[in-house]
């Protein structure tokens, strides 16, 4: 197939073009830079020469990006927690997907992947359902996602056989740049991983590059409304995501116990502030409910589909910290854990680069 891949330079979408070259398939990339995504992929061994200069916002550069295509992955979005860019975080995620799907659809391609958000399905402390009607948030990143949600769901009762993925927090080796998860994971280790209510599910970026793979290939048996995937990850409590990182660090992770309550409390006050006073603390109201209301959601749809379990979390937070630490984000003594190679010769722990 030839496939035109959105959001090439994030994680997700790199790792899914790694993976559909890797299948034989035929790869096209809308980028921003050019530039910056030909050596990101001659650095990991990909020659990539067919990509189209643009943003997804400018449609008739999405219209030329889609000739001659017969699929297409939208793994492009912008991630941003900041209630500051609200509206650009909407704007950007809703109309590039609504440029990229939806030209997609009228041009007659029907083999198409989107990478939606659990984040899309969140409503407090509910049980996430695909299946379920969409919440109304009002947080900034979970309203683009639900409005994003709302156009998938329309091509999909349409007929329009859209296949939706659903990731947990995605953590991963061989980022392009710094993603805000894989950042979040370095932020743990810089400062501290709050015993809270609740927890997180992490997942590989490798088991859902995988899976895009699968659902881009996989013939159209079902209605069109059923390709909904979860890819959640493995769930975690905060106590056991600290018991993770102290045995993957030889230096302990700081854990205060933090109640739930008081987390939220202190993302309103937190939000407040940015109005008036710019801070980097990356606490807003947001992601306090996200880490202290989130309840398990499980990904057996997608376990079926690759055939195997998804991979452990230990191993992938080894793997994002080894490739973390070589690329000079942080340095950190790593412990020798689950067969991987010890780092020895790094120094201690120091400030996030």
């Amino acid at each position: 197939m030839k496939v035109l891949v959105t959001g090439a330079t994030g994680l997700i979408g790199a790792h899914t073009t790694m993976g559909l070259l890797d299948n034989g398939h035929d790869v096209r990339l809308l980028a921003r830079s050019p530039q910056r995504a030909k050596q990101y992929f001659n650095e990991h061994g990909y020659d990539i020469q067919d990509i189209v200069e643009g943003d997804m916002l400018d449609a008739e550069i999405v219209r030329e990006a889609l000739t001659g295509c017969n699929a297409v992955v939208h793994a492009a979005g912008l991630v941003c927690l900041d209630p500051k860019q609200a509206d650009t975080v909407y704007h950007t995620n809703v109309n590039g997907m609504r440029n990229v799907l939806g030209i997609a659809h009228t041009m007659g391609i029907d083999r198409m992947v989107y990478t939606s958000s659990i984040s899309a399905l969140f409503d407090g402390d509910k049980e996430v359902d695909v299946w379920g009607p969409l919440n109304e948030s009002t947080a900034p990143y979970a309203r683009s996602k639900i409005a994003c949600e709302a156009f998938a769901r329309e091509l999909q009762e349409q007929g329009v056989p859209l296949r939706i993925s659903y990731p947990g927090m995605v953590l991963g080796p061989d980022d392009p740049g710094l993603t805000t998860s894989n950042k979040g994971l370095l932020q743990f280790i810089e400062l501290m991983v709050p015993i809270t209510t609740s927890g997180v599910q992490i997942v590989d970026v490798r088991d859902v590059a995988e899976l895009h793979v699968r659902l881009l290939e996989a013939e159209h048996t079902l209605p069109a409304t059923e390709y909904r995937y979860v890819v959640a990850g493995n769930f975690h409590d905060w106590r056991d995501v600290t018991s993770i990182m102290n045995r993957v660090l030889e230096k302990p992770i700081l854990s205060p116990p933090c109640p739930g309550v008081v987390l939220r409390a202190l993302g309103h006050v937190l939000d407040a502030l940015r109005k008036v006073i710019p801070h980097q603390i990356p606490l807003t109201v947001e992601s306090a409910n996200l880490v202290t209301l989130w309840k398990p959601i499980f990904s057996e749809r997608t376990t079926k589909i690759l055939g195997k379990s998804l991979r452990p979390t230990e191993e992938t937070i080894v793997d994002t910290l080894t490739w973390a630490n070589r690329k000079g984000h942080i340095a950190c003594k790593m412990a020798s854990t689950g067969g991987h190679n010890t780092i020895g010769q790094l120094a201690e722990i120091s400030d996030i680069k």
